[in-house]
């Protein structure tokens, strides 16, 4: 049993070198002509760590200066610096070569396997896997979409196939029939699936099926004939006359690509096979690979099949140079011979490309968190050949936009002006960047994208869709031919919009009687909003509104490749209905009458089998805890099996269960940082859990954006920079709120708490200010050593984090961010939950020595004989995202649920007459 265990296995220790420290502020260079110094010891420290032991410290080592702060900052370095102790500094090796710390990983790893070594912990494991792969349909296939290619005979059916057994995905293709290319009976194909299809991995899914990318052989192909340990596409791109494909591969789990342009497989459907007798010869079909290319895993092709555009990424893996590469044949290229297009010299900045949705642009974004600009490149000058970008609007410091393209006009979602929330605004593409007046805004010729209250109010003001307030918040937009649909959230859960647009003739230049300067004398937007409408889905096919609200739910944009059709697909699941993908018709949202809904025909493309599982037994709603100053809400979305009682006093409207004063296993999730949504989804990995009579609880906290961008940036009662630690109180006010009082469903002897990533973080900041509160904690790939990391811009992807954090190195953000730093704020003597820490020995994104500092520092301080085990699991092989193999990442999962289980006293255990005893 894995609680014998616990007395007996000693866990490693760490050696702690006392004199190490990071330097925070500025550091003045000897000759006085430089601010910072790049300091590297013979450990891979860097930043002004230092050791009395390090003999060969070496000032002179780097010429380059080190980054301390953002250019756009205006606020004072620390000065002089101050020593921040990182006695655990000797784990960081850039390299992944140390011995000593590869020695320590290997023991943390042996620690961990032994506490979790018992046979009931083995069979646990077991049993918990094959529960979540038998929920798993394991040969399956996603929703198939329609991609057009550069004429209209060359139609196909794009989707991603999964074989049972198989641990990656296969790409398929297969013709459009005639009468679908013509608009007739477009979906019938899809929908006869469900009938046509027998569900073995053999037969082809839709008729004339080709599997033209098998990462199944891509993951055999490692070296030395053995088959890689990790394998992810970024990305797969067809190419517009979709004869030629063109994918990023990472192997490492580093998320560094590789760049493949191959020809696209034309064979007849094939069942997959990793047997190298059975494989096809991949090198023939190679167009172009560089072997010394490595890229940030996007790609776009040009507006043909000669060149495409790629990013590049410096030594901090900082996407900031965008490429377009040449695929002549009769030349063999190298990344030096592919031209730059742009590049980004602010490290601040990331860079990214895409196209507008009628393909007419190539996009480039350069953006921080809190700026952004866009730079278009036109693929239909010069037959697609030209370089020349142009910018939509200069960037300015804390104005965020993205945009879109419709029949001449930039569609533009930003918070200009300083407004909460995105707004919906537009202007003509040649109305960008016009202005020779050096003093006006570059957004001064953004427009509101509105609708007049009726057909006839023309002399009434129009009224804007979306004006960035607190209520409605805008997150991107898609544009169609006839339509622009919109997705945001409203009420604290995901929303989409359908606007109607249509052609209007555009003001001439002597129509125009403003004259402030020359940009205002070119046309004004010949855009006009003719219908707007809430997508809402009816009946069988879902949200029946005011009961889904209660529950939760999921809904977003599905595989819409098509810009000239009035077809959107979308995605919508709950916390109790798996994922469906449902087909409907934008023109149905509109009448004669500007807008209003009328019946609007639906049909489900396909929904997701889950073997065995009977959603009548389950039950799931939101409900709201107030935060702890009394002026905020918290959104906490709950499921449960049908079985949980609950509290006399808890509302029937709510629980759906029977009613008791028992108290249950609680298991809370939350992540709360970059504005990102924790959504109310449906997660078959949690039935294991649900079934051993856990209630599964999902806190919107602030730093997320469920409830709008303020519920992230708000300076006071958001979740960011200098009010972070909202973040960490709304997660502990929830905890205490289940489990004390009438609201109470748990106690602190079944409350277990889990995070990932920068949920990691909050994980870490909740169990050293309530260590008591908590019996197990999950920390995933955590951000624990926030200080140290932030300090060091030479630490992958740092520098852009300054805008989510805040920058250590200057006076305004160092005690805060060390006031709630997991590494620096752990109780002495406390007694802390039982904790499971996991990284990735090659994370780009949480370095693996976060989680392996934060393992040491707890055993270190806390009561070791009170507090509950420390184990920490690092993959070897993997990066932030875990396991690429799909059945090596639920062996992973049911690791983390079998620890949870075990620590919360729920293992089921044998009788002495061998009965499985459950202690729920």
């Amino acid at each position: 049993m894995a609680e014998v265990l616990h007395s007996s296995v000693v866990p490693p220790v760490a050696r702690r070198d006392t004199d190490r420290f990071v330097l925070a502020g500025k550091l003045p260079d000897d000759d006085g002509e430089n601010d910072y110094v790049d300091v590297k010891n013979d450990n891979g420290n860097q930043n002004g760590e230092n050791n009395e032991d390090d003999d060969d410290y070496d000032e002179n080592e780097d010429d380059e200066p080190l980054l301390r702060q953002s250019e756009t900052s205006t606020n004072p370095l620390i000065s002089p610096p101050v020593p921040v102790p990182d006695p655990y500094g000797w784990m960081r090796d850039d390299e992944r070569t140390n011995t000593e710390v590869l020695q320590h990983i290997a023991a943390e790893n042996e620690f961990t396997k032994q506490i979790t070594g018992g046979n009931e912990m083995i069979d646990l494991r077991s049993k918990l896997y094959d529960e979540m792969k038998d929920r798993l349909q394991e040969t399956d296939y996603s929703c198939p979409s329609i991609i057009k290619g550069l004429t209209n005979s060359s139609q196909y059916w794009y989707y991603v196939r999964t074989m049972e057994g198989c641990s990656y995905s296969v790409f398929c293709r297969a013709p459009v029939a005639d009468s679908a290319a013509n608009q007739g009976g477009q979906y019938d194909a899809v929908m006869d699936i469900a009938t046509s299809w027998d569900g073995s991995p053999t037969a082809p899914i839709l008729p004339g099926e080709v599997q033209y990318l098998n990462v199944n052989v891509l993951a055999s192909q490692g070296k030395d004939g053995k088959p890689h340990e990790y394998c992810s596409v970024g990305e797969m791109e067809e190419s517009p006359s979709q004869s030629l494909i063109a994918y990023t591969l990472d192997v490492v789990g580093d998320e560094v690509y590789k760049l493949f342009v191959e020809r696209m497989r034309t064979n007849n459907h094939a069942a997959p096979s990793v047997d190298a007798k059975d494989r096809v010869d991949s090198s023939s079909l190679v167009v172009d690979h560089d072997a010394n290319l490595e890229c940030d895993g996007t790609v776009v092709w040009s507006n043909d099949d000669s060149s495409l555009f790629y990013v590049e990424m410096d030594d901090t893996l900082r996407s900031y140079k965008v490429r377009r590469r040449s695929l002549s044949q009769n030349q063999q290229k190298k990344l030096e011979d592919d031209e730059v297009i742009y590049e980004e010299k602010d490290e601040l900045f990331d860079v990214g490309i895409g196209k507008t949705s009628d393909e007419k642009y190539l996009l480039v974004s350069t953006s921080s968190a809190e700026t952004s600009e866009v730079h278009y490149l036109s693929l239909e000058d010069d037959n697609g050949t030209s370089t020349t970008l142009r910018c939509v609007a200069k960037r300015q410091v804390k104005v965020l936009y993205d945009i879109d393209h419709w029949n001449g006009n930039w569609l533009i979602t930003s918070n200009a002006g300083g407004s909460t929330n995105m707004k919906l605004l537009t202007s003509p593409v040649n109305n960008v960047n016009s202005s020779e007046n050096e003093s006006s805004s570059p957004h001064a010729h953004w427009k509101d994208v509105a609708i007049h209250p009726s057909p006839l109010a023309v002399e009434e003001q129009s009224l804007p869709l979306f004006d960035g307030g607190p209520n409605r918040a805008l997150e991107s937009i898609v544009a169609f031919q006839n339509h622009v649909v919109a997705y945001g959230r409203e009420g604290g859960l995901p929303r989409i919009w359908i606007l109607k647009l249509q052609q209007e003739q555009s003001l001439t230049p002597s129509d125009n009687t403003k004259g402030e300067n020359d940009a205002s004398q070119l046309s004004l937007p010949p855009l006009q909003v003719i219908g707007f409408a809430q997508l809402s889905l009816q009946n069988d096919n879902k949200i029946k509104e005011n009961e889904d609200i209660k529950a939760g739910f999921d809904i977003g944009l599905g595989p819409n490749h098509q810009y000239n059709t009035s077809d959107l697909i979308i995605a919508y699941d709950s916390p109790t209905e798996p994922p469906q993908a449902i087909v409907v018709n934008m023109n149905d949202y509109f009448n004669e009458d500007n807008g209003t809904a009328q019946q609007k025909l639906q049909l489900i493309l396909k929904k997701s089998v889950v073997p065995g599982y009977d959603p009548s037994q389950y039950s799931s709603h939101r409900e709201f805890v107030l935060s702890r100053d009394g002026k905020n809400r918290i959104p906490v979305t709950l499921v449960y099996h049908k079985n949980i009682t609950f509290p006399p006093t808890s509302p029937d409207n709510n629980y759906n269960g029977k009613k008791s004063n028992k108290v249950h296993p609680l298991h809370l999730y939350g992540y709360g940082s970059y504005g990102d949504s924790c959504e109310c989804d449906f997660d078959p990995t949690r039935l294991p859990l649900l079934d051993r009579g856990i209630i599964y609880a999902i806190v919107h906290v602030r730093g997320g954006g469920e409830m709008g961008r303020q519920w992230y940036e708000d300076p006071k009662h958001g979740g960011k920079y200098l009010s972070k630690r909202n973040t960490f109180f709304d997660f502990i006010d929830v905890a205490s709120h289940y489990s004390t009082g009438e609201s109470k469903i748990t106690d602190s002897s079944l409350l277990s708490i889990e995070g990932r990533s920068a949920g990691g973080l909050l994980i870490g900041a909740a169990i050293n200010q309530e260590p008591e509160l908590f019996k197990c904690a999950i920390l995933g790939v955590p951000f624990v050593d926030v200080l140290c990391s932030m300090i060091d811009s030479t630490i992958p992807l740092t520098v852009g984090e300054w805008e989510e954090w805040g920058n250590p190195n200057e006076e305004y953000f160092f005690e805060y961010m060390k006031g709630y730093d997991p590494m620096r704020n752990v109780k002495i003597d406390g007694t802390y939950p039982s904790c499971l820490l996991t990284g990735g020995l090659h994370d780009s994104r949480v370095q693996y020595w976060e989680p392996l500092k934060f393992a040491a520092e707890l055993r270190h301080a806390q009561d070791s004989h009170k507090s509950g085990p420390v184990c920490l699991k690092m993959e070897m092989s993997a990066g932030h995202f875990s396991a690429s193999d799909r059945y090596k990442y639920l062996k992973e999962l049911a690791f983390d649920y079998a620890f949870l289980l075990d620590q919360l006293g729920l293992v089921m255990r044998r009788t002495k007459q061998g009965e499985e005893e459950n202690p729920v």
